[in-house]
């Protein structure tokens, strides 16, 4: 009887870590034309599932976005976009543990 609520009482604490923890991923880089000059107001978005969380760069290209998510291994997705430039967007794994990017927007061709 002891054994059998100990090993109850393990798998209620276990499953209570595992639920109150949570993963998270933050992203910091700079985002330049293919001259090296810094973009302003690059809207950087990283969306994971259905939930998306959105900053703008300064005018020294630099963003910092995070989001918390699942502390299993989820997939997320990085997007910049500015009016005049080729829409980046990159897909990886919070496996990946990436932290930092830098990133070069094309301007669109006419």
């Amino acid at each position: 009887m002891k054994s059998s609520r100990m090993s109850t009482a393990i798998v209620l604490l276990i499953t209570v870590v595992i639920v109150a923890c949570d993963g998270g991923t933050r992203l910091r880089g700079q985002i330049h034309d293919p001259a090296g000059k810094p973009l302003e107001d690059v809207r950087v978005s990283l969306a994971q599932g259905g939930r998306s969380v959105a900053v703008t760069t300064g005018e020294d290209g630099v963003y910092e976005v995070g989001m918390t998510h699942s502390p299993f291994t989820v997939t997320l997705s990085l997007t910049a976009e500015k009016l005049g430039y080729t829409k980046f967007e990159r897909r990886f794994s919070s496996a990946d543990h990436l932290r930092s990017l830098d990133i070069i927007m094309m301007p669109v061709k006419n």
